[in-house]
């Protein structure tokens, strides 16, 4: 599944877009399939979010993202782009292991 989806064309490369559209997360040492139940490895990134499901302003981000870690994003038109940034955001010291 990609995001492209019922757009049929790609994405505007202009503007912000939430990281739970990512198609691809991978750690230094590769993919990991998920599924239902399954426990994450902590070298892994992973979808997760702040609180309960809700539908509007959603919280979810990607956990874990560790040097080496990639998510991988597909179909944006970038013709016209020179610059592209990404928004992190530290947790806690203390919330780390």
């Amino acid at each position: 599944m990609t995001r492209c989806g019922l757009n049929c064309d790609p994405l505007i490369g202009k503007g912000e877009y939430p990281a739970y559209i990512a198609c691809n997360l991978m750690s230094r040492s590769g993919a990991v399939r998920y599924e239902f139940g399954y426990v994450v490895d902590e070298s892994h990134p992973y979808f997760t979010q702040e609180s309960g499901d809700k539908e509007d302003n959603p919280n979810q981000y990607i956990a874990n993202m560790t040097a080496g870690a990639k998510a991988g994003f597909k179909y944006f038109d970038i013709k016209e782009v020179s610059k592209i940034s990404v928004k992190e955001e530290e947790q806690e010291k203390e919330n780390f292991k």
